[in-house]
């Protein structure tokens, strides 16, 4: 009498996987406050664009050593079969001199999401960047010193390769939740602004659908410790949003934490199984992972406009560019895990 009866039937089971599924929606992979809070204000993004504020040097390189060195992945050995590997890579390129090759799948992903973001970050950094003009004038314009700084070294090709990678990433979280996005009331207060806003979503979304090449998360966080890798993977990347919270400059907190959250939104869209279609994301969710989507969109182009800057620069110095071309970069969307 005193025993429980732990007899599960086949069907319970079932039940129960349904459950976990279900609540998957609500994981969260950011360490976000709530819209609930009274500490939380409202941000306009259009007076607060983001660009170089100055915000360098040792204090901003700890921040992103912290990211790099407390939460990326290092190598160590992986239970994982050649045809394991072989399924996930048949329809990509394989690099196995990559410095990563010593990391399964997933953990090669999380390094290129982050690094992805930082090229991504970066560039914005060098596109719209501050100049003393005359008369204690500003000017805001691109800076070909800056970007090559970042990005001229034996490294900074397959920085730029990841922010391609990062931008698939996203654009394939928003094929998967299309349906849900495209059924959200996009309300600002105007009329006009509703309809347009609704119909260039849906031209987004239609674009986005319409891509020939998108990244394949079925493949991922397959075996034994699947779950613990993928709560693993979630846990790192929650830390990485609470770094952001570390760095002295508030508008670089500012765009650093809506990125992280739109990109923690992407990854959340992907994580969630296949048989759940019913989204469960809160309005600062939507919000960001638009926004986060546009400033990948911004890189894509300026980094363009360097390289055509950087052509022109070294066509009259007689010399070739040592990084590598958005052109080739644009036409290989090919993901090298």
């Amino acid at each position: 009498m005193s025993f429980v009866n732990r007899s599960i039937t086949e069907e319970q089971m079932s039940a129960f996987k349904d459950w976990k599924n279900f609540d998957m929606r609500g994981i969260k992979f950011c360490d976000v406050d709530s819209e609930e809070d009274p500490n939380m204000e409202f941000i306009d993004l259009i007076k607060n664009p983001e660009r170089f504020t100055g915000y360098d040097g040792e204090s901003a390189h700890k921040v992103w050593r912290a990211i790099y060195e407390e939460n990326c992945f290092q190598p160590e050995p992986w239970p994982m079969t050649q045809n394991e590997l072989a399924s996930f890579n048949q329809n990509y390129d394989n690099v196995p001199e990559s410095p990563l090759s010593g990391l399964c799948l997933e953990k090669k992903i999380f390094y290129r999401v982050v690094s992805g973001l930082h090229s991504s970050i970066s560039l914005h950094l060098a596109a719209v960047y501050r100049y003393e003009g005359t008369f204690g004038k500003i000017d805001w314009k691109m800076n070909l010193e800056e970007f090559k700084r970042r990005f001229d070294h034996p490294k900074g090709a397959t920085y730029l390769k990841n922010l391609y990678f990062v931008y698939l990433l996203e654009m394939r979280a928003f094929a998967k939740a299309a349906p849900y996005f495209s059924s959200l009331q996009y309300f600002t207060g105007n009329k006009e602004e509703d309809a347009f806003m609704k119909e260039s979503i849906s031209k987004l979304l239609e674009s986005i659908i319409d891509f020939p090449m998108h990244f394949d998360e079925t493949q991922l966080f397959k075996g034994e410790r699947a779950n613990i890798l993928k709560e693993e993977f979630r846990s790192r990347f929650h830390n990485v949003t609470t770094i952001i919270d570390c760095a002295a400059c508030e508008k670089c907190r500012l765009w650093g934490k809506l990125q992280t959250h739109g990109l923690g939104t992407a990854l959340k869209i992907l994580f969630t199984p296949a048989e759940v279609t019913d989204f469960k994301l809160d309005r600062n969710e939507v919000v960001a992972m638009y926004n986060a989507f546009a400033r990948l969109s911004s890189s894509i182009h300026y980094l363009e406009s360097f390289q055509k800057m950087l052509q022109t620069e070294q066509l009259s110095a007689g010399s070739k560019s040592s990084i590598g071309g958005a052109e080739k970069q644009k036409k290989n969307f090919k993901i090298d895990l």
